[in-house]
């Protein structure tokens, strides 16, 4: 709390007066505490790529590691449930960090002359406030050509009319009509908050959609509580 105070001007000149001045001025020098200098403002900003290694769209990649590098310390939270690999793997790569990197040990079950894409989620966040990279995701090739193709959407609730997000956009090549309760999809990807979806890197086809809020995490439609929805592409 700021603290006025005033003296008359005649009291100033008073010798008493000085010298009692002079003695809290010293009193109150020597008992000051110290204390460390405030921190600047809060960051708000995710983690950044810095490098690639190999790079972000690669061709003729097959089994080996991918070190991508951030600007900070990471952490990875849920990624059992967060990370998606489209098209799908018989197993699910390794990732571990090291440092400001985040290291990927993709299996040797690649197919040839395909395009995959990793989908992280909302799994990586810097490790001091938490603030999460969204949406990030990683592409290459096993073969000479990338796939590029892109479908774009939007999820909302059939009665509301709302934006549903955190659902499963699940992709199939086949046309059968239970897909969704016997095998995995061909490309998978997640709503966002607004409902809004992408999936890339989709070759030249036809493909059956279905909408999946999933409650156990294992991208099939095999709970009483789990709502879908599907069109056609």
């Amino acid at each position: 709390m700021p603290v006025q105070m005033a003296l008359r001007y005649r009291d100033l000149l008073h010798p008493a007066v000085l010298m009692a001045g002079c003695f809290a001025l010293m009193l109150a020098a020597g008992c000051a505490n110290i204390v460390s200098p405030e921190g600047g403002p809060k960051d708000l900003r995710p983690p950044a790529v810095l490098q690639a290694d190999p790079p972000d769209r690669s061709l003729n990649l097959h089994a080996g590691q991918v070190r991508i590098t951030f600007d900070e310390f990471l952490e990875l939270k849920d990624l059992q449930s967060q990370l998606f690999i489209s098209p799908p793997l018989g197993e699910t790569p390794e990732v571990h960090l090291r440092g400001k990197s985040m290291l990927v040990d993709l299996p040797d079950s690649l197919t040839e002359n395909t395009t995959y894409t990793l989908y992280f989620g909302n799994a990586i966040r810097d490790i001091t406030e938490g603030n999460v990279l969204k949406d990030f995701t990683y592409s290459f090739s096993t073969g000479p050509v990338r796939d590029s193709l892109e479908m774009k959407g939007r999820l909302t609730d059939a009665y509301s009319g709302e934006a549903v997000a955190d659902a499963l956009i699940c992709l199939y090549r086949d046309a059968g009509d239970s897909l969704f309760t016997l095998r995995p999809p061909d490309y998978i990807t997640r709503s966002r908050a607004d409902g809004s979806f992408s999936v890339y890197n989709l070759p030249m086809d036809s493909f059956r959609v279905y909408a999946l809020k999933d409650a156990n995490a294992n991208a099939y439609f095999d709970l009483p509580n789990e709502a879908i929805a599907f069109d056609a592409l």
